[in-house]
């Protein structure tokens, strides 16, 4: 039809067919041969594909032939998949126009690894599973439309962990501080990371004293126990109101005494307002 690049233009008016049933079609461009190749229903594009999107009422869409439905949407600010009705404050919408549940399927080398998604059988509670299925029955985690977040198996959280509502453990739920550390012959204990410390005399240097305790955080429970396989007799003391170095900060004991801990004793404070209170105590 000529070469479009000098004055040999071809405008062409009307409705364009073009009929590759017989023999595919090519387009070509000044540097590359087979731009855009249609071989009877299939159209092979080499190189960028770009679509422009005038205005936010313009939009470019894949539809399903029979149903017309938008399996793939792309908008002036969003883009969506099986969705007719997007969000257009959601940089993704993803909806399921087949009334099944709405999903996204993590691969691990082509095998379905994890899935995500709506769960339909269950009020479309979202669920986070193991597999190729979302399911009301071995699902890791879900939050229903209610708020309440239920996690099957253990829950692992690492850092600062805040429950500001009621938290509740059935059946067989337990709440654990996890493995104790050990603070050996410590004038100061560290408990900025955990919530059971076990105090014990490694050097057998006598007895010693426990004065206070860093790393605390508001409504912190500490439980201290003092445990020796081979007691030698050197135990601590927990010391009620002593001077201590800054950034560690005081214990106040019942009765405002200090705490000689025998074998196997516990004693369990909470932190508050920069200082570490009694709440028990346990006596071997």
């Amino acid at each position: 039809m000529g070469n479009v690049a000098t004055t040999d233009r071809h405008v062409l008016t009307g409705s364009v067919w073009i009929d590759a049933s017989r023999q595919s079609f090519h387009i070509n461009c000044a540097t590359r041969d087979d731009v855009v190749q249609i071989f009877d229903d299939d159209i092979d594009i080499s190189g960028s594909l770009i679509v422009r999107i005038p205005s936010i009422s313009d939009s470019f869409r894949i539809n399903n032939a029979t149903s017309d439905l938008t399996y793939l949407g792309v908008h002036s600010r969003t883009v969506s998949v099986m969705t007719e009705v997007p969000n257009g404050l959601a940089s993704l919408n993803i909806g399921n126009l087949l009334s099944l549940d709405t999903t996204i399927q993590f691969l691990d080398n082509e095998t379905g690894s994890c899935i995500m998604g709506l769960d339909t059988t269950n009020s479309n509670a979202f669920t986070f599973n193991n597999g190729t299925a979302v399911t009301d029955t071995d699902y890791v985690y879900s939050i229903a439309t209610d708020d309440t977040m239920t996690v099957r198996g253990p829950l692992i959280l690492s850092g600062t962990t805040l429950v500001e509502n009621d938290m509740t453990l059935t059946g067989s739920g337990r709440l654990m501080l996890g493995p104790p550390p050990v603070s050996e012959d410590e004038a100061t204990v560290d408990a900025s990371t955990d919530n059971f410390i076990i105090l014990t005399n490694t050097t057998r240097g006598g007895d010693w004293n426990v004065s206070g305790i860093s790393g605390g955080s508001e409504g912190q429970i500490l439980v201290l126990s003092y445990f020796e396989t081979s007691p030698s007799g050197d135990v601590p003391t927990i010391r009620n109101n002593a001077i201590v170095l800054p950034g560690v900060d005081k214990i106040f004991l019942a009765g405002g005494t200090h705490y000689v801990m025998a074998n196997t004793g516990n004693l369990t404070l909470i932190y508050y307002d920069g200082a570490w209170y009694e709440t028990a105590r346990m006596e071997p």
